[in-house]
């Protein structure tokens, strides 16, 4: 809570003025901007083909969905301009959203509460403002503070004349539970904020099915921001005095913890907690990071630690802190979790300066037993400070290139100079020693003998260290140009003739740098360098292996530029898909000129009729709408120009002929629901693809066994898969850090397979789970290396289909995840493209959707 002081400091000013008769209150910025705001995602109720309670009123029809989009807009409005709050909106458009998508995306968004703006229907004498509130079940917190911000809103609500109906909690009618036995919340919106530990409530304003009410408060642009006003004064005056209620969510360190696996890795837990689901988590927050232990099978800390150097340097022992770091960072940055039993990349440095000439850390522990004995055999940095605080001072070996015995007797000039003082001569041999070719690994003949330097390959020109896309053997033996020209030993030639001719022509001269690749990952250094193949090595060599780019692998090109002159052509175009359909595109772009490609769309190719994208087909689109060809007639570009601007948005189909009875360019809007309070809707029946699990791996493992045996395959082919146990668990994962329900992508991949039995195209040995690239005898069907990358590839392509705007946790695995309208099935049902209202589903086979939601309720009928 802040103090009076602060208080008075942040207290925001307020201005009123008259507006069509109304005293009109409008919060203003405080005078300090909140350093941690408070950050609120706030869901207009509703939207697209769900139209919410409906009501007349003088003649004139009114829609939920469209007023609960005027108050949100004015609540954002007050309260960002405040300056306490950061604020995000579910959808700022008359756009579709689903329940689960709306708590998701405020956890994404790490709210600390969500407000579902709506408006109340029931009978015609039906009044008054309520707030749907948490229960008090699994964090009591969020019951208090939803109550008191809904009293906050009741009070301004009221002061407009609105009949106080109060706030209600309302608990779970078909018995589901919270995580930790405890009852849960009826409505969809409170129950899913709460399970992600954020206080979620729903603000019904009036009734829409009064019309006295209708007419008063919500028949007006004017009156439906009063309402917004008021909101934002209610939970204005509320965060004025009230920290929010910040719960640490078991979701938090999903990427580091799991709970079934937490408990059964470790005996002493299953024992101490048993099914106590908060007590093993706290557990894993007080002790087990600090302790190492593993809470998942995909994060491993101690493997964590031994691959990462630089996270050694940073945080030594302290386990805790890389649990941390690769929630933060380390997941992002793609950094290995598993199976590393020895320290990589030992570290050499310390303050600047590097000691690997002198020190190797395997080296030394294993050369000195009181050194293994005290530091083990994973503490690279404790030894390498020993090392620099002792070791070279007692002149220790740590390094079988260098011997400080030898260094000292071999140079006389160096004993002039530094003596018996020990340490001086490593540091000589860094710094000078070693590039002027001295003898530091066995006695010379004589003490003033100086040797000729040792013949090596040579990396280095002038100045300029190459290695990173260099290697003299490699560059000899793959260029048989260069092979004319010089020996295998003429390093000085070969590494002179790399860099004045062979990176301008784009030669290859290491097996860990492929400049094609680069050049095609990249999109930022193709605008920078266009087709300088010289610049891409220099950047490699300069920026490239800091930031640890990709640099061999890529075949097509990542990232392409789509938008030229301010308009952004993705809707209608792919390069990738553009040059590799035109013959003549390819001979004149090749794989790498994005931006001319894109030119020549845009000035020739719309107006040429080509096709340059999977999803937009121009004949197909002509023939669909009348509207269109009366509109555009011959004019090409047109029809293009309109999809991007209108088409799309408006959900025409370009990829596929409508019959002829869709042949139109209206859309009929659905009956609207009489109570707007209830979580359930229209497509209440109908199984969402995306949310959270409701079935358990228990259940599918149980439900697989009963119908068939695991194959032995996996387990002699496949590194982590040995049991169908490990099998579903890699489904729970994959799904689950997507947003997937797991039990929908195992039910397809029964469905497609057969229980594993492959009878069809697809063979074991393709880990292909959904038919992936299956599409004609004439294709062949996709492969992949391993189960889990064939799970991930099944649940990606599934989040394209389910989730619009889908954008991918792991890194991507389907090929055909972009050709996907994404969206375009959010429902199980929906799969089948003959039930797709769409028609843009999975699979062409009749009722396929509905065979998929069979296998999905035989699982869950499993005990």
């Amino acid at each position: 809570m802040e103090s009076k002081s602060n208080r008075k400091k942040h207290l925001i000013k307020m201005s009123s003025f008259m507006l069509s008769g109304m005293l009109v209150l409008t919060l203003q910025a405080t005078d300090v901007k909140a350093a941690n705001p408070v950050v609120l995602v706030i869901d207009p109720g509703h939207g697209g083909n769900d139209s919410g309670a409906g009501g007349t009123y003088n003649g004139h029809s009114y829609y939920e969905k469209n007023m609960t989009l005027s108050i949100a807009k004015e609540l954002k409005s007050q309260l960002e301009a405040t300056g306490r709050f950061k604020i995000y909106m579910t959808r700022e458009t008359d756009t579709y959203k689903s329940l689960t998508y709306r708590t998701d995306y405020a956890r994404q968004m790490n709210a600390d509460a969500l407000v579902s703006v709506h408006i109340n229907s029931a009978g015609s004498s039906a009044k008054g403002a309520e707030v749907e509130i948490p229960n008090t079940s699994l964090y009591s917190q969020l019951h208090t503070e939803g109550e008191n911000i809904a009293n906050s809103i009741l009070n301004e609500l009221s002061s407009l004349g609105i009949h106080r109906r109060g706030a209600f909690t309302r608990n779970s009618a078909n018995g589901t539970k919270y995580s930790d036995g405890s009852t849960a919340d009826y409505y969809a919106i409170v129950r899913g904020a709460k399970s992600n530990a954020m206080t979620g409530i729903i603000v019904e304003h009036a009734f829409i099915s009064n019309p006295n009410e209708l007419g008063q408060f919500l028949s007006s642009e004017d009156k439906l921001k009063a309402l917004g006003r008021a909101d934002a004064r209610g939970i204005n005056n509320y965060y004025a005095t009230h920290t929010p209620v910040r719960e640490v969510r078991e979701s938090d360190y999903a990427l580091v913890y799991d709970y079934n696996y937490y408990i059964n890795k470790h005996s002493d837990l299953k024992k101490a907690y048993g099914t106590n689901r908060n007590a093993a988590f706290n557990h894993f927050l007080t002790y087990g990071m600090k302790e190492g232990r593993q809470a998942i099978s995909s994060f491993d800390v101690t493997s964590y630690r031994n691959a990462n150097a630089d996270l050694r340097t940073a945080f030594e022992d302290n386990y805790e802190a890389y649990y941390n770091h690769y929630i933060q960072y380390g997941y992002k940055e793609g950094r290995k979790t598993t199976g590393v039993t020895s320290l990589q990349n030992t570290l050499t440095k310390y303050n600047n300066v590097d000691y690997s000439l002198v020190y190797d850390f395997n080296y030394y522990i294993n050369k000195y037993a009181d050194l293994k004995k005290a530091y083990g055999s994973n503490n690279d940095v404790a030894v390498l400070k020993h090392f620099i605080e002792y070791g070279m001072k007692e002149g220790r070996q740590a390094n079988a290139n260098f011997n400080v015995s030898y260094y000292k007797a071999n140079y006389e000039d160096l004993r002039s100079t530094y003596g018996n003082d020990t340490k001086a001569y490593y540091l000589h041999y860094i710094n000078y020693g070693y590039k002027e070719g001295r003898v530091a690994n066995k006695l010379l003949p004589t003490n003033n003998t100086r040797p000729t330097s040792p013949v090596q390959n040579v990396t280095t020109y002038k100045g300029i260290n190459y290695s990173a896309v260099y290697n003299q053997d490699y560059y000899y033996k793959n260029n048989p140009s260069v092979q004319k020209q010089f020996k295998a030993t003429d390093g000085n030639g070969l590494i002179k003739n790399f860099v004045e001719k062979g990176m301008s022509q784009g030669l290859r001269a290491s097996a860990n740098f492929d400049v094609n690749s680069y050049r095609l990952q990249y999109s930022d250094l193709r605008n920078a360098y266009g087709n300088d193949l010289k610049s891409y090595y220099l950047h490699y060599i300069k920026y490239g292996t800091k930031e640890r780019r990709k640099t061999t692998g890529t075949t097509q090109m990542v990232g392409y530029v789509t938008t030229l002159n301010g308009v952004d052509y993705s809707n209608v175009y792919d390069f990738n898909f553009y040059i590799n359909k035109y013959s003549d595109l390819k001979n004149a772009f090749g794989t790498y000129n994005d931006k001319a490609a894109l030119e020549h769309f845009v000035n020739y190719g719309m107006r040429e009729s080509r096709q340059a994208s999977s999803t937009f087909i121009l004949s197909y689109y002509r023939a669909n709408y009348e509207d269109l060809r009366k509109a555009y007639g011959n004019n090409n570009a047109a029809y293009y120009e309109h999809y991007i601007k209108y088409g799309k948005n408006e959900g025409r189909v370009a990829n596929r002929l409508l019959p002829p009875s869709s042949n139109n360019t209206t859309i009929s809007r659905p009956t609207s629901p009489s109570n707007s309070q209830t979580n359930q809707s229209a497509t209440a029946q109908l199984y969402e693809i995306s949310g959270s699990p409701k079935a358990t791996e228990a259940q599918m493992v149980k439900y697989f066994a009963s119908h068939a045996s695991f194959p032995d395959y996996y387990a002699s082919h496949d590194k982590e898969v040995k049991t169908l146990n490990d099998f579903v668990h890699i489904y729970y994962q994959e799904a689950t850090d997507e947003g997937i329900r797991p039990e929908v992508a195992f039910a397809q991949m029964i469905n497609e397979t057969g229980f594993l039995t492959y009878t069809g195209r697809v063979k074991i040995e393709q880990y292909n789970f959904a038919g992936l690239g299956a599409i004609d005898r004439d294709q062949s069907s996709n492969s992949f290396s391993s189960v889990r990358e064939g799970i991930r590839a099944q649940i990606q392509h599934l989040k394209a289909y389910a989730v619009k705007g889908a954008t991918l946790r792991n890194p991507l695995i389907d090929g055909r995840f972009k050709y996907v309208t994404q969206g375009s099935a959010q429902y199980v049902e929906w799969l089948g493209s003959n039930e797709n209202p769409n028609h843009l589903g999975w699979a062409t086979t009749p009722g396929y959707g509905n065979a998929l939601r069979k296998i999905i309720d035989n699982i869950l009928a499993i005990k």
